[in-house]
């Protein structure tokens, strides 16, 4: 006799995630890539967590980090690491938001993402010298979705 596998709900979790997570955006001033991340805003006193993300690789190895949930994504092109990431992000939130999000947002990186992630915001500032972007895009409705560049 064979035995019984569990699959995960991936229905349900698609179910969950707004539509515009599996695209990835690149912003009409510069070009650089933009992150779609859940906006997770404090119910006591209304002040917005940022959520800071970057992307780097070469060739058929992208990455994309969340420093912030201490997520990590790869893909063969930077959209797909990218669109990998957000999907990542929306599924944790939402998970975590199920039940009690205590110590579990933020859940810091290792000290060494917050080094690549701070060189990658100096590279950005110094050589393709890209506009501030803090909450560059989209503001919706809160607890839905941001754009931004990091």
């Amino acid at each position: 006799m064979g035995s019984a596998t569990i699959q995960p709900p991936v229905k349900e979790t698609k179910k969950i995630l707004p539509p515009e997570v599996h695209e990835a955006r690149v912003c009409k001033r510069c070009g650089s890539p933009m992150f779609l991340k859940p906006l997770i805003q404090c119910k006591d006193c209304g002040e917005v967590f940022p959520l800071r993300c970057f992307s780097s690789g070469k060739g058929d190895s992208f990455y994309a980090e969340c420093i912030d949930l201490n997520l990590l994504a790869r893909g063969n092109t930077r959209e797909e690491a990218i669109i990998h990431l957000q999907e990542q992000m929306f599924s944790y939130v939402a998970t975590v938001f199920e039940g009690s999000p205590e110590g579990l947002i933020p859940r810091r990186a290792p000290l060494l993402s917050f080094i690549r992630y701070y060189f990658s915001v100096a590279g950005d500032r110094l050589f393709r010298r890209r506009h501030p972007h803090h909450l560059d895009g989209q503001l919706d409705t809160p607890g839905t979705k941001i754009f931004s560049h990091c």
